[in-house]
């Protein structure tokens, strides 16, 4: 009987494996979007939003898709729109928008590296930065150019090292910051006046965000950072040790920071995933802010007059999953509450947004997830095989014994440790190509 017995037992152990195989299945394929497979479309309307009257209004349309793009507006009002990729791919068309026609204008190419890309306007001219770090045969460095007079120029960097985040300083002057220094550049002169090498302040290919006001000189905070190590923030070229010491203790979600917003009574807010803080860099007090509930990311946030933020548009709700939100709320730096106000007419992720020197916020491009309809043919067969194995399961039940217990709990532990080290080799992947 020891030949029926190991049948048996190798029967229970594919049962096993089959069982499990066909749980996983139907997770995963519960876990798409019912009808379709995710594809991605460009949002090529811009918006304006009036902060008088709370709405928006069509403010024309791009000619060509982009996201994760920055804008800038000259002395003269046209505001320009440089960099940013587009489904993998760099953009290198730059465009000027007109606030009075409302009509975007081609402007020429400019050749940027894809990280950390930030726009500093100096009276008529508009500075774009961008850094890269070392990564394979690429050598790490900075590019930059400068538009002035309609056309841009390229700018050459005083150090040879990745460029990490700018400023705009009284007296139309930038500072840039880099990973090995910083240097200030004065538009008028084009000459750039090194500083003084101070402590290496953070080093990440996404840079960080910087905002200069005589209220307290210069405040520095990277997009991403270790709060364990207490590196959320800076002050003049020194840590901010108080603001981090309660980063590192509120332990947000994810430090991923969307914006630097300035509110009144010289206080910043800092707009993170799922969660905020609201940061008085002169005292180096911060505490933690109220978030929109159900928001979680790929927003824009935009300054508004009397100390308040605009966000809107990206990923909200988790458990439904809504992207492509057309969902807007203002924060108000004086009662820390966020209230509702009218919706984007276009929904859309990795957008930009611009505050404009009339107080209006100009919103372009980002994009929308949709969804390309399919059958139902792989949810039916995954049903009928589930059923199938349950039938099976229940015949083996009938004739149950220890061994062929232990072998269907064999396969099923094989089946999940097998299919964990799939999912963490395809995670590690994943890891090592974003980074």
């Amino acid at each position: 009987m020891s030949e029926p017995r190991a049948g048996g037992r190798f029967v229970a152990f594919i049962a096993g494996v089959a069982a499990t195989l066909a749980l996983i299945g139907c997770w995963a394929l519960s876990r798409q979007r019912a009808g379709g497979e995710p594809t991605r479309a460009g949002v090529l309307a811009a918006e304006l939003w009036d902060p008088a009257t709370g709405t928006w209004s069509d403010a024309g349309t791009l000619p060509a898709p982009r996201e994760q793009h920055v804008m800038a507006q000259l002395g003269g009002g046209d505001v320009v729109v440089a960099g940013g990729n587009w489904l993998g791919q760099d953009v290198r068309q730059t465009l000027t928008w007109n606030p009075r026609t409302r009509a975007f204008t081609p402007a020429g190419e400019i050749d940027l590296y894809d990280n950390a890309q930030r726009a500093v306007a100096l009276g008529d001219r508009v500075a774009v930065f961008s850094g890269r770090d070392s990564s394979g045969d690429a050598q790490p460095g900075t590019k930059g150019a400068v538009f002035a007079g309609g056309k841009w120029t390229a700018l050459a960097p005083p150090l040879a090292s990745p460029f990490r985040a700018v400023a705009a300083l009284s007296g139309e002057r930038a500072r840039v910051w880099f990973d090995d220094g910083e240097a200030d550049w004065s538009p008028a002169s084009g000459q750039w006046t090194t500083r003084p090498t101070g402590p290496k302040l953070f080093a990440y290919v996404r840079g960080g965000l910087a905002l200069a006001s005589p209220e307290w000189g210069v405040a520095l905070v990277p997009v991403a950072c270790n709060a364990a190590e207490k590196q959320c923030a800076f002050v003049d070229d020194k840590i901010a040790e108080q603001a981090n010491a309660i980063f590192a203790a509120h332990e947000p979600p994810n430090w991923w920071l969307a914006g630097l917003v300035p509110l009144d009574g010289g206080r910043l807010l800092l707009p993170l995933e799922g969660a905020a803080f609201v940061w008085k860099p002169a005292r180096d007090e911060a505490t933690p802010a109220a978030w929109p509930e159900g928001l979680d990311e790929a927003y824009a946030i935009a300054a508004v007059a009397g100390g308040r933020a605009l966000i809107m548009g990206g990923h909200w709700d988790v458990e439904r999953d809504l992207w492509n939100s057309t969902r807007a709320v203002v924060y108000d730096g004086k009662s820390g509450a966020w209230t509702a106000t009218a919706p984007l007419q276009h929904g859309r992720t990795h957008h930009a947004a611009l505050t404009l020197h009339d107080g209006r916020v100009l919103v372009t491009g980002g994009g929308v997830m949709s969804w390309t309809a399919i059958g139902h043919g792989p949810q039916a067969t995954a049903a009928l095989f589930a059923l199938l194995v349950l039938a099976g399961l229940a015949a083996l039940w009938r004739r149950r014994t220890a061994g062929r217990a232990i072998a269907f709990a064999a396969g099923v532990a094989l089946t999940l440790t097998v299919a964990a080290a799939v999912l963490f080799v395809l995670y590690a992947a994943g890891s090592a190509i974003k980074g």
